[in-house]
């Protein structure tokens, strides 16, 4: 590469980071305004952060790993409450740009520099679109998959040592924060084969086992058992209540499909159409889990699980695109203006709730003995979620 295409491509490379953040400044304000824990990040991690301390870290909730939100509270713990949920948005900020950085620097030789650019909008258009991911640990689950995505694409092409440790942290990191990330399983499995990269194929069955372990232990409410009868009566419910309602709300099996057909008609045979193929395939697996394992009360898949799945299908769309001959940077293009009008309107749309506690007013009660701790957002009955604290070690200089 020339002198003056590495400073081109440095160049684009940092100006996509400035409007990252700014994006990331304008939308976040009103959080950094009005912080706030949401759900499960009070009511299940920092509450175990209070009562097991460092050991918390290593314990399952609802019958898996969450790593990052584990992690997140456990430091959390370590300074004033006040600054916890800016602790929280900073470390949910870092794994965002940990995925921008992924993509903008896929490899040059398989991707353009407008690939990489439309890939970002698109990618970030969605998750921008959707504030209950926004700014969050407990959702990162949502988006680590992308990033093992990432991770793969990368390793495409040779890296270095330092490269591949930290390429194999993130992976462990991201196999344990939720079981999410195994659906790129197949594809991982294809890629480590090829290049015989054992060690990786070890992190992925270890971390397979223990959270299959961990699943078919766990039971009660929340199980994926009971999810999956629950969710199984709702689905037969709305089949009966109108077949057309069904496909709508599922807009995205039509297009999975359609990128199955597509693949399959790429002019030749080569291992890129067939890990196109496994990762098309995974997806429509992936699909149909959380429609069977979604919270019993969502009819059908909307906000936290649509980012999942829209954002793996970009990836996936893109990715056949690049094999396309003929006006591929035109169809690249066009598919990122769609998805980034799309959403548009939400992308900025901070949704701050401002009925639900302030952060200011519930930090001083989370070491008091048998205080109610309240966090966004409101139950349908405009409760807040909380939990009642009853720590081991109470904090009284707070």
């Amino acid at each position: 590469m020339t002198k003056t295409a590495l400073i081109y491509d440095r160049y684009w490379k940092y100006i996509v980071l400035l409007v990252f953040t700014a994006s990331i400044v304008i939308k976040g304000y009103p959080f950094i305004a009005h912080p706030r824990l949401w759900a499960e990040e009070g009511v299940i991690y920092l509450k175990s952060a209070i009562e097991f301390g460092w050991k918390s870290m290593f314990l399952p909730q609802l019958g898996y790993y969450n790593s990052i939100p584990s992690l997140t509270f456990y430091l959390s713990t370590l300074i004033h409450p006040r600054l916890i949920p800016y602790l929280s948005e900073a470390i949910s900020a870092l794994f965002w740009y940990i995925l921008l950085v992924s993509i903008i620097n896929l490899p040059r030789k398989n991707y353009n520099a407008l690939f990489k650019i439309c890939l970002a909008i698109s990618v970030f258009s969605v998750i921008f679109g959707k504030t209950e991911v926004f700014l969050n640990t407990i959702n990162l689950q949502f988006i680590s998959p992308a990033i093992v995505l990432c991770i793969y694409l990368s390793n495409d092409c040779s890296s270095s040592n330092a490269r591949k440790i930290l390429d194999n942290f993130l992976l462990i990191l991201c196999l344990f924060n939720g079981i999410l990330s195994f659906f790129i399983f197949p594809f991982a499995l294809y890629k480590d084969s090829k290049r015989k990269d054992y060690v990786r194929i070890s992190i992925w069955f270890v971390a397979l086992f223990v959270h299959l372990y961990l699943i078919l232990s766990f039971s009660g409410n929340s199980s994926i058992g009971w999810r999956l009868t629950k969710n199984l009566n709702l689905t037969l419910q709305e089949w009966d209540s109108g077949i057309i309602g069904f496909f709508y709300n599922r807009i995205y099996w039509f297009i999975l499909i359609g990128l199955f057909v597509g693949i399959i008609k790429l002019p030749k045979y080569s291992e890129y159409k067939l890990s196109l193929l496994i990762l098309a395939v995974s997806l429509f697996g992936l699909t149909i889990f959380l429609e069977c394992t979604k919270q019993p009360h969502e009819t059908f898949l909307h906000s936290r699980y649509l980012v999942l799945v829209y954002t793996l299908i970009i990836f996936n769309l893109f990715l056949y695109f690049n094999e396309i001959k003929y006006s591929k940077n035109i169809i690249i293009l066009s598919t990122s203006l769609l998805f980034l009008g799309l959403n548009y309107r939400k992308i900025f749309a901070a949704d701050i709730c401002l009925e639900c506690p302030s952060w200011d007013t519930q930090y001083p009660n989370i070491y008091l003995k048998n205080s109610d701790v309240q966090f966004h957002p409101l139950y349908k009955n405009k409760k807040p979620w909380s939990f009642k604290n009853n720590p081991y070690i109470l904090k009284d200089d707070l």
